[in-house]
């Protein structure tokens, strides 16, 4: 039933809030107003709790509720609607022993809406937000950040009054505030709201004083007393950092702008006004107080923007955000150029460019430094340039025209040149010149210019090093009458010292018009005549170099020439002496008196042989032409030869002679055997020679490098005479022996040592001496690096000479009569037919005649000489077969290279019998068998010339292996139709071309002349 009585029925449903009356035992909704009927629909006799909550039991209001029975304020939500209530609920007692609740809920969703953005705002904003109640004297609520601008908890700040938030100062002009507020809003007529912003400084947790600007408005109560403040606060002190941060910035910005020399403007293309800064007005010359326009820009800049920004077209939908500034402009205050560089930034207003903002800078001093650098580096191109054509081994003349040309062209100069000075410094003459095109040369008309013609040019040019006229006029009356003719406007010309006195001079005209030259350009002159002068010094360096070059070069060659001279001249009667004396051992053996005249003879004949060589060797150690051959050597015999050949001399002088050898020692090492065989042959003939009494050793050592290296050892010592420290030095050097040595008594030329110590030097080595007077020399010889050689056959260096030589043809050919005669008697009883020639050119004769099988070839000789017969010889198919053996007393190495390039032999004046009976077995053993040559009747004779004599000269000619296996075949197909007799031969002659067995083809060629020519004749 409705426990309400209908007065209060109207009363409730013209509420806006929700008013129920509920049973206070079972929580049943008794009564419900229109409103709750509105929002939560018909809910008489439904629990509270379901009807407005949702809920299946009492809610904690409710209970809460219940067990208060007077009046209860809570708040709650909606689960249904998710909207929020504040509830006013009381028991009223209707009847007695009748009580019911009445509720009123206000919706405050919106409320809570507020609520929630107040507190996400308080709590991420970095300013405070307060609510301040001036009856508690306090805080009744801070937002969190104040612990972030304060150092302060949130509740301890809260619990804090203003005066113990604020410093004393800003608390009582807060208290005059509030108190100016309180009158006001005393005032009926002034109770509108009103905010206030007011600077105060407050205290932080540390104590410390910062300082805050304070938004705020007081609020009233009902009775219109101050209440409380709502407010924010906010630190100053930073903002105000970052002012005063910002005016410093501002006032280094245009610090900065004037000393980076950048300026501001503002160009308004409507309105066609230029606003400027102070620094814009000062690099651009314009008057700072004066009004500036769009033609102001125009004059500096030269074009209106408009003229160049088709965005300016309102009906281009294209736009750009800058436009960039870079250019030379004239300044109209003082004329000065200068250049600028810039970006504007372009603004638009309603579709149309209106305004470009923005900077430019006086870039003067680095556009100068670039185009210094610019030319700097063209001119150090240019430098190098010329360098590369005057010190390159090109044509002086060409080189010189070249830079001519060059400079004239880097420099723009109408005409460049150089003037040569004579040697007594009378007159120069013009010996470069390049011109301009359509400029009049003027080299043909300047040659021995009399310096006389121009007295005051050389003073000038010698004293200042320079003439410089920007306009000649301006120089002495004497130059200009004689420059003004040759149409110079203006010159340049520095002088060139060079090879210690003033060689000329570098000059550059300009004739088409007056030009002034600048320090550049001077500099670049001085260091271009700089650069000629030494190209010119060096060129003679040069040429005198060359020269000395040339002269030791021919100093040389006349040495060699003297040493190849001598050496013929004394070897050609060396080798009658010695030879003769061969001769006639056998005879005078019986006579002891004369036998020991003829081995005298022959001692002193080797031993003047011994000295040609020493001399010799030493000049081709001197002049770096003696080589070296290694080869493997046989250790253990090499040492037995050393035993053999100094044997003899120990026992003749009852000396000990030891020769120790290293147990383990290779027994090949590839080494130069012959140089070391000269070098202990040396050492060992002078420690016999020294040496009186007591003995002679010589001992090999080695220790090993790796596997496959060892170093050797060598050890000559004796018990002579010996050396004293002070001389030890000396006697390695050529010609020189000690003080004390008699050389009546010892002999020799002082060149032992020397050359010996060079062979070991040459092969690698060292040789040291360690020397006492009267006790002996130990010298010491170190071979490093000698490498471990497989065995070999042994070759003996003592070869028995054939007794018996094979027969054949001998071609003897000698200018001297004795040598003839040493070679027929040394060749007696052997099976040789000796035919002689007395020059080169009977030899070719009787050669092409005889067609011997062996040539002995004297090799200097008049009319011809025996090297151009040999090369002839060779030339020529029909003698090129012949062996030739050169006979020479010439003993240098390049003339045997050359000898050996036309000889199959080589024998060295003076020789004895066995090396020339050892070096014809060699040759005639390893002839070409010869094909028997048939005899060939007259028919047969003529038949075969009559066939193939053209092919035969054909094939002779040039000795192509085509020709001749042409020949051989035409040759052969005869010899089986009508010539039976020389299938052999054609069918041997066919197989060498075949088979390019050249040596054979061309001796079984040579073979078949007798057949094409008169018939050889048999000896």
């Amino acid at each position: 039933m409705d426990p309400l009585p209908l007065p209060f029925h109207r009363f409730f449903d013209e509420l806006d809030a929700l008013v129920v009356v509920l049973d206070v035992e079972n929580y049943s909704i008794l009564y419900a107003n229109a409103e709750a009927k509105k929002v939560l629909g018909e809910i008489v006799g439904i629990p509270c709790y379901e009807a407005k909550y949702g809920r299946s039991e009492p809610c904690e209001g409710c209970l809460e509720a219940g067990a208060i029975p007077h009046r209860h304020i809570w708040q709650s939500q909606n689960r249904q609607t998710q909207r929020w209530y504040r509830c006013h609920s009381k028991v009223i007692e209707i009847e007695p022993q009748k009580s019911v609740r009445v509720g009123i809920s206000f919706d405050i969703s919106e409320q809570k809406e507020g609520e929630a953005l107040f507190e996400i705002i308080s709590q991420n904003v970095t300013d405070v937000i307060w609510v301040y109640d001036l009856k508690l004297n306090r805080f009744r609520y801070i937002s969190p950040s104040v612990e972030a601008m304060r150092g302060l908890p949130k509740e301890e700040a809260e619990a804090m009054s203003l005066e113990e938030t604020l410093t004393p100062s800003s608390y009582q002009r807060a208290m005059q505030i509030l108190e100016g507020e309180r009158l006001r809003l005393s005032n009926p007529s002034h109770r509108e709201i009103k905010i206030f912003s007011e600077f105060f400084d407050q205290y932080t947790h540390d104590g410390e004083v910062i300082e805050t600007e304070v938004t705020a408005r007081v609020v009233q109560d009902e009775g219109g007393n101050l209440a409380k403040i709502i407010g924010i606060t906010r630190n100053f002190t930073e903002q105000k950092r970052l002012i005063a941060a910002l005016h410093e910035s501002e006032k280094e910005l245009k610090e900065a702008q004037k000393l980076g020399k950048i300026g501001s403007f503002t160009l308004d293309l409507l309105q066609e006004t230029l606003k400027s800064s102070e620094v814009f007005d000062q690099l651009l010359g314009l008057s700072p107080s004066s009004p500036k326009t769009l033609e102001d820009w125009v004059s500096l800049f030269g074009e209106d923007p408009r003229d160049s920004l088709p965005l300016f077209d309102p009906q281009n939908p294209i736009k750009i955000d800058h436009l960039e500034i870079d250019q030379k402009i004239t300044r109209p205050k003082d004329g000065k150029e200068i250049w600028v560089k810039g970006v504007a930034k372009t603004l638009y207003e309603k579709q149309r460019l209106r305004y470009l903002k923005g900077v430019i800078q006086d870039v003067t001093e680095r556009k100068q430094y670039e185009l210094r650098t610019k030319n700097n580096l063209e001119r150090q191109k240019f430098i190098n340039d010329v360098l590369h054509l005057l010190y390159r081994p090109l044509d002086w003349n060409q080189s010189i025209a070249k830079v001519m040309e060059l400079l004239g062209r880097f420099t723009q100069a109408d005409r460049s040149y150089i003037f040569e000075n004579s040697p007594d410094d009378s007159y120069a003459t013009n010996t470069f010149e390049w011109c301009q095109e359509g400029i009049a040369p003027q080299i043909h008309l300047l040659q021995h210019f009399e310096y006389s013609l121009m007295p005051s040019w050389k003073p000038l040019i010698v004293e200042k090093k320079m003439i410089c006229a920007s306009d000649i006029s301006t120089l002495p009356l004497d130059l200009s009458e004689t420059l003004a003719p040759q149409g110079i406007k203006s010159i340049l010309a520095v002088s060139i010292f060079a090879q210690g006195r003033l060689y000329g001079y570098l000059g550059l005209d300009s004739c088409r018009k007056k030009r002034e030259w600048s320090e550049e350009e001077i500099e670049l002159l001085r260091s271009i005549s700089t650069i000629i002068a030494g190209a010119i010094e060096r060129r003679g360096w040069e040429r005198s170099e060359k020269e000395q070059r040339i002269q030791a070069q021919q100093a040389n060659l006349a040495k060699s020439e003297f040493l190849a001279n001598m050496s013929h001249e004394i070897r050609t009667p060396l080798n009658s002496i010695l030879g003769f004396a061969e001769l006639l051992k056998p005879a005078l053996e019986k006579n002891e008196r004369f036998a020991g005249y003829l081995e005298s003879i022959a001692t002193s004949g080797q031993n003047l042989l011994l000295i040609i060589d020493d001399i010799l060797d030493l000049s081709k150690i001197e002049s770096g032409k003696m080589e070296i051959h290694p080869s493997p050597t046989d250790i253990k015999a090499f040492l037995k030869e050393l035993e053999s050949l100094f044997l003899p001399s120990a026992l003749k002088k009852n000396l000990s002679y030891e020769l120790n050898l290293q147990e383990g020692i290779p027994d090949f090492l590839v080494m130069d055997e012959i140089r070391l065989r000269q070098v202990l042959f040396n050492l060992l003939g002078n420690a016999f020679k020294f040496t009186h009494e007591g003995k002679v050793s010589c001992s090999f050592r080695f220790q090993r490098q790796s596997a496959s290296k060892i170093t050797l050892f060598i050890e000559v010592s004796d018990t002579g005479i010996g050396i004293p420290l002070s001389q030890q030095s000396r006697i390695f050097e050529p010609f020189t022996q000690q003080d004390a040595q008699n050389t009546r008594k010892y002999g020799g030329t002082g060149l032992g040592l020397t050359i010996t110590k060079r062979l070991v030097e040459i092969m690698g080595g060292d040789l040291t001496l360690e020397s006492r007077p009267k006790w002996g020399s130990t010298f010491f010889i170190t071979l490093p690096h000698l490498q471990i050689a497989t065995p070999k056959t042994s070759k003996s260096s003592l070869q028995t000479p054939p007794s018996s030589l094979p027969c054949a043809k001998i071609l003897l050919v000698d200018d001297v009569s004795d040598n003839r005669e040493i070679v027929r008697a040394f060749l007696e009883g052997q099976p040789l037919h000796i035919i002689e020639a007395k020059d080169g050119l009977e030899a070719i004769a009787i050669a092409q005649k005889e067609l011997p099988d062996l040539i002995l070839m004297d090799i200097q000789m008049p009319f011809k000489d025996g090297l151009e017969a040999a090369k002839l010889l060779k030339e020529s198919p029909k003698t090129r077969p012949i062996k030739i053996i050169a006979l020479t007393a010439l003993a240098m190495k390049e003339e045997e290279r050359v000898i050996r390039s036309f000889c199959e032999g080589y024998i060295k004046k003076p020789f004895t019998k066995a090396t020339l009976l050892e070096e014809l077995s060699a040759h005639l053993a390893s002839r070409p068998l010869q094909t028997s040559a048939p005899d060939l009747t007259p028919k047969e004779h003529s038949l075969l010339q009559e066939a193939l004599q053209g092919e035969y000269e054909e094939a002779s000619l040039l000795m192509l292996n085509v020709d001749i296996e042409r020949f051989a075949q035409g040759l052969l197909a005869l010899a089986g139709e009508q010539i039976p007799s020389l299938i052999p031969l054609s069918s041997a002659l066919l197989e060498a071309t075949q088979s390019f067995e050249i040596e054979r083809m061309e001796a079984l060629f040579g073979q078949l002349q007798p057949y094409f020519n008169s018939p050889k004749e048999c000896s």
